[in-house]
């Protein structure tokens, strides 16, 4: 019965095989090699995926991602835009803190014109590296899918790093979001910044598309010194508008509530009569302060404004 215990304890004190991690390696690299040398990008990409999943030597780790690299890359310059976004998000999954897969997906949105993929990735993207190129990517794409909020996110930081040749049209949307929300300085801000930055109408840009651009640049400046009763710079900055369009109503109803606010009182209805005759989105409120102004004056009767009218209606059409 004793007999048996040293032979038993042989067994436990026989030495436990090791796996060779040589022979590991040299097994990795062989189905490495072989995933290297498939010829669907796609195929590959996915096979290199569950070679990462299953775990590798770490003197594998360049040619693997290498080699993910490039299938996304030569299955972007196939056009197939979404299996680049598929496989790139399974990178991501796979190794999150690697931002080529990000970079490789930015660069299938923009190429593509895949606005909202150019957005995702490229707020990752810009998140990690803050380049403006990258910003003003993201911005185009807000711009174009309309998204306000974004756009003015990411507008702002391209407009202070970019020239406003490659902005403007981020910029300009700027302006009337400023407006449209009531902060005057801000969009004037804006303005001004176009103003002094473009010279002559930017790529894309008809001439007529161009003085309509400047007019409401214009407009906005001296709304702006106007709300902030800045009544001498307005007066000058809506006469300018005038230079523009002059038969611009809004400018002439802006140029009558400078100069009544400076007590100017004929020369405002003058210019509220010319607001009123444009018959434009600025005409019935110009003919209500004409008439209000010229009762306040005479009396509280009307008897005589067609003099004012008339006068206006002749220095319009001279």
């Amino acid at each position: 019965m004793y007999a048996m215990y040293p032979a038993l304890l042989l067994l436990v004190l026989l030495p436990i095989q090791q796996a060779d991690p040589e022979e590991a390696y040299r097994n990795q690299y062989t189905e490495y090699t072989a995933i290297s040398q498939l010829a669907d990008p796609a195929v590959q990409a996915e096979r290199y995926l569950t070679f990462i999943d299953k775990g590798y030597d770490a003197r594998l780790e360049g040619a693997i991602v290498q080699g993910l690299q490039n299938a996304l890359v030569a299955l972007t310059g196939a056009g197939d835009y979404d299996k680049v976004y598929d496989l790139a998000d399974k990178w991501v999954a796979a190794r999150s803190g690697d931002l080529q897969p990000i970079a490789l997906a930015f660069q299938a949105g923009a190429a593509s014109g895949n606005n909202q993929a150019t957005a995702k990735y490229g707020e990752i993207l810009y998140a990690a590296q803050p380049i403006p190129e990258v910003a003003l990517s993201v911005a185009n794409a807000y711009l174009v899918m309309g998204n306000d909020s974004k756009l003015r996110q990411y507008g702002e930081i391209v407009i202070e790093n970019q020239p406003i040749g490659q902005t403007w049209s981020i910029a300009y949307n700027l302006v009337g979001q400023h407006e449209s929300a009531g902060r005057f300085n801000q969009a004037s801000q804006m303005a001004r910044k176009i103003q002094g930055g473009l010279s002559s109408a930017p790529e894309g840009v008809s001439g007529a598309e161009w003085t309509q651009m400047r007019t409401y640049l214009q407009e906005t400046v001296g709304r702006a010194s106007f709300e902030a009763r800045r009544y001498g710079p307005a007066l000058d900055q809506f006469n300018a508008v005038l230079r523009f369009n002059r038969r611009n109503d809004k400018a002439y109803y802006y140029i009558g509530e400078c100069l009544l606010k400076t007590n100017e009182i004929a020369s405002a209805m003058n210019a509220f009569a010319k607001s009123y005759l444009l018959n434009g989105g600025y005409s019935a409120r110009s003919k209500g302060m004409l008439d209000t102004i010229y009762k306040a004056n005479h009396g509280g009767n009307l008897i005589g404004v067609e003099d004012i009218i008339s006068t206006a209606r002749r220095e319009l059409n001279n």
